[in-house]
């Protein structure tokens, strides 16, 4: 339906905006003209994009094809990219050897009724994106808005030669044009992210972590993992911690609550895994309590107690500082000091 609308629309405006450039002589308009028949390519790659995202899961892609989509929004940022650069030396010729504009009205309200297409293009593409989680439809919505302030930028270069007889068609053109490949850089580095696998955002982490944790035979949760997929397909893994005295069957059934659970409030299917945790054991206690005394953002997990010594993972927040490791592992080493101690440092990326 978007796409559908895209398409239209740009055709539509490409026809208006080449008509009034050629007319009144400007750069400016005639590279606004073409953007709009850049933004009907990029409509088309959509509405494919979008097709083949729906096709259901097979044998070679088991989650589906939804990243597809992260690819669509990546070629209408690139799209955006190229449309700057060319819209920029374009501009340059004409700040280097300007030509005096053509004014009139009628231009002017159709470059206005252009400024009003797109200003709703925006609210509509920007409005289903975030409903559908569709980077590829936010690049949409993000390409209208640039054309927005094209539209701005071009009648106000218009209203100046009319008014002053001073010649800005060109720059209006480049700082146009230096907008137009920010924005398309800033789509393609989201859409590239979205590819490679970015963390999930720290809403969805502290939501999982919430529902986690607010089972009672719960003692801990870490190593937390969300892959997206596309729009309304994420998965997650999780290490749940607790006591070692938990039978197996009801182990089994906390894990079915808690994949339920999440899977009815987020939508995430959620993989469990138990790490048990021997809640009598003097040595571990002992270390969680300096760490909730002293770094009570730091995590401990993953204690085992073997004839060769104690072995722990300590798990510390994104961003903590490196130098305080030392400290964590020498003051932990006294409060086993009856014993060969083997910490692993993780860092929490999220």
């Amino acid at each position: 339906m978007s796409g559908v609308i895209g398409i239209f629309l740009n055709f539509m405006l490409f026809a208006l905006k080449l008509g009034v450039g050629l007319v009144i002589g400007s750069v400016a308009v005639m590279a606004d003209a073409f953007n709009n028949l850049a933004d009907a390519a990029s409509s088309i790659v959509t509405i494919v994009g979008f097709r083949l995202a729906s096709k259901p899961a097979d044998r070679d892609h088991p989650f589906g094809h939804g990243r597809i989509e992260e690819v669509a929004g990546l070629i209408i940022a690139m799209t955006m990219i190229f449309v700057g650069f060319e819209f920029g030396r374009t501009s340059i010729e004409n700040i280097i050897t300007p030509e005096p504009l053509y004014f009139s009205w009628i231009a002017v309200g159709i470059l206005a009724f252009g400024f009003i297409v797109k200003l709703w293009m925006f609210f509509f593409n920007r409005r289903l994106g975030k409903k559908i989680s569709s980077n590829a439809l936010l690049a949409v919505a993000a390409d209208a808005r640039i054309d927005c302030v094209i539209s701005a930028f071009t009648v106000s270069a218009i209203f100046i030669a009319h008014f002053t007889s001073i010649y800005i068609d060109g720059w209006a053109g480049l700082a146009v044009s230096l907008f137009i490949f920010y924005q398309g850089y800033a789509s393609a580095r989201e859409c590239i992210s979205a590819i490679i696998g970015k963390a999930a955002d720290p809403e969805t982490v502290q939501a999982i972590k919430g529902i986690v944790s607010m089972h009672p035979d719960v003692l801990g949760a870490h190593d937390l993992v969300v892959h997206n997929y596309g729009a309304n397909k994420s998965i997650a893994t999780i290490h749940v911690e607790v006591d070692t005295a938990l039978p197996l069957c009801v182990c089994h059934k906390l894990s079915e609550k808690l994949c339920a659970d999440v899977l009815e409030e987020l939508g995430i299917s959620l993989t469990v895994h138990f790490d048990p945790i021997d809640t009598d054991c003097s040595r571990r206690n002992a270390v969680c309590a300096y760490l909730a005394g002293n770094y009570p953002n730091a995590h401990a997990h993953g204690f085992r107690v073997s004839k060769n010594g104690i072995s722990l993972k300590i798990q510390l927040p994104k961003g903590f500082e490196k130098s305080e490791q030392s400290n964590i592992e020498e003051n932990i080493k006294k409060v086993l000091s009856d014993a060969n101690v083997t910490i692993m440092f993780e860092e929490d990326w999220f």
